[in-house]
């Protein structure tokens, strides 16, 4: 029988990844940590989220997004789930959700960075903004903080580019966070 100590540094590293990659970096505005987990379904999702409306967007050539609604108002989207498993214009219900993402201030991170916040206050959590980015094919802005929680990111309106520049570590004062996502891949 092999012991747990034979299996030394190894093992470690695997648990390490297993807990950051479980631990919930997400909670709503009242504590509660964010029902939606590594390894759920978009049913088990649905199910623990408990929607009033969810409506569906799919994106082309790359899968479905869920949106899930507050309350009975179609504008009112606090999250989405996306799931690359779903083709063919058809929800599949069983397919594991790839990416959460954030668009409202009801849930923040751990360090309580929320959508909204201003990209100075972000600093005061999780360190000094190394870089934003634009992203392709979108050119949508993320930003890289000192200290990122694990699978997240951070789309922002803000950051100050040069023309043909892709990076920049200036940011206008009302710069700030427009959305978190958080992938469990």
């Amino acid at each position: 029988m092999r012991s747990v100590r034979g299996l030394g540094v190894p093992l470690l590293i695997v648990l390490s990844f297993a807990v950051s990659a479980n631990a919930q970096t997400i909670v709503a505005t009242g504590g509660s940590p964010l029902p939606v987990t590594r390894g759920m379904t978009i049913g088990q999702a649905i199910q623990a989220l408990k929607p009033e409306l969810q409506t569906y967007v799919l994106e082309p050539d790359s899968g479905w997004f869920l949106q899930i609604h507050e309350n009975g108002s179609y504008e009112d989207i606090p999250l989405t789930l996306w799931s690359d498993d779903c083709q063919d214009y058809v929800i599949n219900y069983s397919a594991k959700v790839n990416i959460v993402t954030l668009h409202s201030e009801k849930y923040r991170t751990r360090e309580g960075v929320h959508v909204g916040m201003l990209l100075k206050d972000v600093e005061k959590k999780l360190g000094k903004l190394k870089k934003i980015y634009t992203s392709e094919p979108t050119f949508e802005q993320y930003a890289v903080f000192e200290k990122m929680p694990p699978s997240v990111s951070f789309a922002v309106f803000g950051g100050i580019l040069e023309d043909s520049q892709r990076e920049t570590q200036r940011y206008s004062p009302d710069a700030k966070i427009a959305k978190i996502s958080i992938s469990f891949y």
